[in-house]
């Protein structure tokens, strides 16, 4: 966004209800040639270069998160099966403590 307003920033705007001489016009429309020259030369490759990183960013962070997402159901389980199997050592000692 703050990217877009910088370009929008380099941007001269066509006086409207003002008629252009000649020479202003054609000065106008080759600003305009050369305002698109630089986009395509300067402009365009730098946010392709953005995207690019902040899709490999969003690549590696999506990774992450599925290893913390595995990571969890993992401790998940184990404490599931430790709550279980404390349950039994309990009843068991229950057993024992009853007789």
């Amino acid at each position: 966004m703050e990217f877009n307003r910088y370009i929008e920033s380099y941007k001269i705007q066509k006086p409207r209800g003002v008629v252009l001489s000649k020479i202003t016009r054609q000065d106008y429309e080759t600003y305009l040639n050369e305002i698109e020259n630089i986009s395509a030369s300067e402009f365009t490759p730098q946010l392709d270069r953005i995207d690019n990183i902040f899709n490999e960013y969003g690549a590696k962070l999506e990774g992450e998160i599925i290893r913390r997402k595995r990571l969890e159901i993992a401790i998940e389980s184990t404490i599931e099966l430790y709550k279980k199997t404390t349950k039994s050592d309990v009843a068991e000692i229950q057993d024992i403590a009853k007789k």
